[in-house]
């Protein structure tokens, strides 16, 4: 079965059809030379990643020249074509076919809606496409047999990778239909449909793990394309990968599971410190590393940056009933019968906490909060955790028995580590003894009573300054209740920053908040006031209203939308207090 799943990603070739090639000929020679170098480190490359400005100009001539180099690169890495996956870039728009259809396209294409209405229809679309027909013949031509499906803007695709018994889906996003002039920082579109209609796709493939690519970073889009399709692909990739700005960097956050991945230039010049990135997950580990290789230009090498490590934990579930996998693993490891109930329960992420011996004495809390207070101390506790990747992953003729038998010495190791915690703590033995295993719910006081109890009290107590440093370890690999609390906690706190940047990442939170369908009237009221204190009182009255209008008989609303007006001088919120007060709600 694999254990370890590793790819290349590289970007921004700029191949050109004319004038010396030479410069472009050992930057690229340099990097496929050194990728098969790192191939044998890491384990074969079972994909590679390519994010846009494959050519300078997108041109037909330069797209030969980069078929040449991409057959060189997969014979050189024993790749097949077809596990190339590729979206365009900037450079990848011909930019003398049909002009003026960006210009005029920007001047209409204004909100998401008229973005929706564009997308429906791919006649609407043809010059803007048209722009990139070269780059999509060559993808054609080289990727020969690779299977995807496109979404219906005919934009986007998302392809299958089936390593069995582990299915991954790869979608390519294309960010730069818009393109065609310069200065187009902050005016770019993805399109919120067609993020919605690729990832409708990966839901019907059903992996284990999604990546995602697309050439700009989200931050080139405008703002309320950004904020969409930034909300939807964090919340459901493990992986966003892009190029563009030619500098290699990594991105990873507690409050979700998505890594951003920037690739450097694969040749900007042959005296450009040119780069290319490595991603391993181990999947026994439940982690992912992100190497980057960075071209040292006086002797002509790549050098290895420090990795970055995050947790990786895979989508699906562990076959069976709580009830079933606790038998499994009693069966498998006598001495943690005792335990099996919590430990199903862990697996299944019913409980979210385990013990720990802080200052002599048992505390629960979870694991990411232990690995931070001792990560020495919590070394079986991760091993056993790291088991719902493998658990997920089997292939489905073979019996829950057999997957939890496989991995009996991680169920001894932890019930015995548990037992010396139960020895210490009589209320911690009843605790991980009196579990009874039932479906996972939405309660994160269920699953981590003792974490929920302590945000709240620092909460209430106002210990600001105690309060960030135990929410963001909450955060990380927490259920998706306990997620929405510790981002309602870490708000509150960062919000109170003397720090500008702490209270504009409060703003970014909130909106994370309020743009979940699931939303409350709390969740408006912290996003009002987080936009408030980070200077942007336009958003803070767009959201009150917006509010008002969802529950027009709260008072608390009402009464924050007074007060408001009051501070910001701002009386737009009057309509929507009138309306409220008469319980009449706008359409």
């Amino acid at each position: 079965m694999i254990d370890r799943l590793t790819w290349l990603h590289v970007s921004d070739f700029h191949f050109r059809s004319s004038g010396d090639s030479f410069s472009q000929d050992v930057a690229c020679r340099a990097l496929m030379e050194d990728a098969a170098v790192r191939a044998e480190e890491h384990g074969p490359f079972c994909f590679v990643l390519v994010s846009g400005d494959i050519a300078f100009s997108g041109q037909p001539a330069e797209y030969e020249r980069a078929a040449e180099f991409m057959s060189a690169l997969a014979e050189h890495l024993s790749i097949e074509p077809r596990r190339f996956f590729l979206v365009p870039g900037n450079h990848d728009v011909d930019r003398e076919l049909h002009a003026y259809s960006p210009i005029g396209a920007r001047q209409v294409l204004r909100s998401q809606q008229a973005v929706d209405q564009a997308l429906s229809d791919p006649a609407r679309m043809a010059d803007l496409a048209d722009r990139q027909r070269a780059y999509r013949a060559f993808v054609q031509g080289f990727t020969d047999g690779q299977e995807r499906t496109e979404t219906p803007d005919g934009l986007g695709w998302v392809a299958a990778v089936e390593l069995e018994p582990l299915t991954v889906a790869v979608a390519g996003l294309n960010s730069a239909w818009m393109c065609g002039t310069d200065g187009e920082e902050k005016s770019l579109l993805i399109g919120e449909r067609q993020v919605i209609s690729a990832l409708e796709i990966v839901r019907g493939v059903d992996p284990q793990l999604v990546i995602a690519m697309a050439h700009h970073p989200l931050e080139w889009l405008t703002d309320w394309d950004q904020t969409s399709c930034r909300n939807r692909l964090l919340g459901t990739a493990h992986f966003l990968h892009r190029g563009h700005l030619h500098t290699a960097d990594v991105s990873t956050a507690p409050q979700r599971k998505c890594v951003l991945v920037a690739a450097g230039s694969a040749h900007a010049s042959r005296f450009h410190p040119n780069s290319y990135n490595v991603v391993s997950v181990d999947l026994a580990a439940g982690a992912s590393s992100v190497h980057e290789y960075t071209y040292r230009v006086q002797d002509g090498v790549f050098e290895e940056a420090p990795a970055i490590v995050t947790p990786c934990e895979l989508g699906g579930k562990i076959p069976g009933t709580g009830e079933e996998l606790s038998g499994a693993i009693a069966a498998v490891a006598p001495q943690a019968a005792q335990y099996a109930g919590y430990m199903a329960a862990l697996l299944l992420r019913q409980k979210e906490e385990i013990p720990m011996v802080i200052d002599s004495t048992v505390t629960f809390v979870t694991p990411t909060m232990a690995c931070d207070s001792d990560p020495d101390q919590v070394v079986p506790a991760t091993a056993f955790l790291a088991l719902r990747n493998l658990l997920r992953i089997h292939r489905a003729d073979v019996p829950l028995g057999e997957r939890v038998a496989e991995h009996a010495e991680a169920m001894q190791h932890f019930a015995a580590w548990l037992e010396k915690r139960a020895q210490l703590d009589e209320a911690c033995r009843a605790r991980v003894s009196e579990v009874s295993t039932g479906p996972a719910g939405d309660d994160a006081g269920a699953s981590a009573p003792h974490t929920v109890a302590l945000l709240r009290e620092l909460a209430a107590c106002e210990d600001w300054q105690l309060l960030e440093p135990q929410a963001r370890r909450a955060l990380g690999g927490s259920n998706a209740a306990l997620a929405k609390l510790s981002t309602r906690m870490l708000a509150q706190a960062l919000m109170r920053s003397d720090e500008g940047p702490k209270r504009q990442q409060a703003a970014v939170l909130a909106e994370q908040l309020v743009t979940d369908q699931a939303a409350g009237e709390e969740d408006y009221l912290l996003a009002a006031a987080a936009f408030e204190v980070n200077g942007e009182p336009d958003r803070s009255v767009a959201l009150t209203g917006e509010a008002i209008t969802r529950w027009p008989g709260s008072t608390r609303l009402i009464s924050h939308a007074r007060d408001l007006m009051t501070r910001t001088g701002d009386d737009s919120l009057r309509d929507a207090i009138e309306h409220a007060a008469t319980g009449v709600t706008h359409e």
